[in-house]
């Protein structure tokens, strides 16, 4: 059964784009049997898995464990004289999570970074190092923004090529 891992930003706006990638990436993996692997996050991850269970299709989500450190947290952060700038948050946590998804095995990745994202374009970059296709649909900086290939944007902005 092949697998498809999703990574993305939390303010990822285009839920079109990424149903429009999904079906995409299912025809292209040859399976409408398809395991999405998502971080059940807020925003892209959230969107695909919806996308996911609202069709019947299989879905593993991964969501980070925020409260648990591990041993290579760092002690102290340098200047601060506590753990994670005294946050109970561990700051490592989506890392880990990011590394177990890659580690769990995909036959692609999708990647929605707007506003390049640390998590997301990470996430990519690790799928990429572990030899997992990458497909990237990255936003600009700043919005309003446009897809080009689609023709579609949320609204007439300077320096936009769809005028």
């Amino acid at each position: 059964m092949p697998r498809l891992l999703i990574t993305g930003s939390r303010d990822w706006p285009d839920e079109a784009l990424i149903a429009s990638a999904l079906s995409r990436a299912v025809e292209h993996l040859g399976s409408w049997e398809t395991v999405l692997v998502h971080g059940a996050a807020p925003g892209a991850d959230s969107m695909a898995a919806a996308v996911f269970a609202a069709n019947g299709l299989p879905v593993e989500a991964h969501p980070a464990d925020w409260g648990v450190h591990s041993e290579n947290c760092p002690s102290e952060d340098p200047g601060t004289g506590s753990c994670h700038r005294g946050r109970d948050r561990c700051r490592r946590a989506g890392y880990r999570r990011n590394q177990a998804m890659v580690d769990a095995g995909a036959d692609l990745c999708l990647a929605f970074i707007a506003r390049r994202s640390r998590g997301a374009t990470m996430c990519a970059q690790i799928a990429e190092r572990a030899g997992i296709p990458v497909w990237r649909f990255e936003l600009p900086d700043g919005y309003p923004h446009c897809f080009p290939d689609r023709r579609v944007h949320t609204m007439p902005h300077r320096g936009c090529i769809l005028r």
